[in-house]
């Protein structure tokens, strides 16, 4: 009678430190990687944040960066403001202002509110208040009735559709003859067309605007939509490029 023996695959001894190796480097790759999205996202989530804080927010010098208002407490139908009061004790609590003073204020504790008042030595602008999350959502409401928004979507889409239209159909057929056809003095004017990208705008805004202002297009849409009908370098040289990459052979 004869048995067979089996023996199962160890690993190697010098694997278990590169898996080792191999999860630290990952684990420290992504962990880069979160680091910078927050860092990318941080303008974007400051804006939202922005977007939702109250006009009084705004004003005050120390409010925190998050959509907040400062914590209150009624008091006999009157709403007073928050405070950390440092106690001689030596403990912090949260008071209500009643009556603020320059050299000492009175408060009222929360807590007690129809016990004896707490008179606090001190200036009390020195005080940090408390803040309580509080995003503000009727903000995109007073917005989309105080610009018309829908008007101001509507005059974007407008211009950006017709822009774009005339952005094509310019700057195809004018990159398609640079690319294509062989005329005298080809390369000085499309080297004379590549040098008006390093011209400043600000050089030809005055003259653009006299000129829109002589032939009385100030005040509509023209001065927006009809320049892009006439092309711009920039794209036609990017189109002019894509152009000679095709072979002459596709166009028979």
């Amino acid at each position: 009678m004869t048995t067979i023996s089996t023996s199962l695959p160890t690993s190697h001894p010098a694997a278990v430190p590169r898996r080792r190796r191999t999860f630290w480097k990952v684990l420290g790759v992504t962990g880069l990687s979160l680091v910078l999205l927050i860092l990318f996202l941080s303008p974007f989530l400051f804006m939202i944040f922005t977007s939702l804080k109250s006009e009084s927010q705004m004003a005050t010098s120390n409010a925190p960066i998050w959509p907040a208002s400062q914590a209150t407490f009624t008091y006999n139908g009157e709403e007073l403001k928050l405070y950390y009061v440092p106690l001689p004790d030596g403990t912090t609590r949260e008071l209500a202002m009643f009556k603020p003073g320059r050299a000492q204020s009175i408060f009222v504790d929360p807590a007690d509110p129809n016990g004896a008042k707490i008179t606090w030595e001190g200036s009390w602008r020195t005080l940090k208040q408390p803040w309580q999350w509080a995003p503000r959502w009727q903000n995109f409401a007073d917005v989309w009735q105080l610009i018309e928004f829908p008007r101001l979507l509507g005059n974007t889409l407008f211009l950006a559709i017709m822009t774009e239209i005339g952005t094509l159909l310019s700057c195809t057929l004018v990159a398609f003859g640079f690319a294509r056809f062989r005329f005298p003095g080809r390369g000085f004017l499309f080297t004379l067309l590549i040098s008006t990208i390093f011209l400043p705008s600000a050089v030809t805004t005055i003259p653009t605007y006299t000129f829109f202002l002589k032939i009385g297009w100030v005040g509509t849409y023209l001065p927006l939509i009809v320049p892009a009908f006439f092309a711009n370098a920039y794209d036609v040289f990017l189109l002019r490029q894509f152009f000679m990459t095709i072979p002459r052979e596709v166009d028979e």
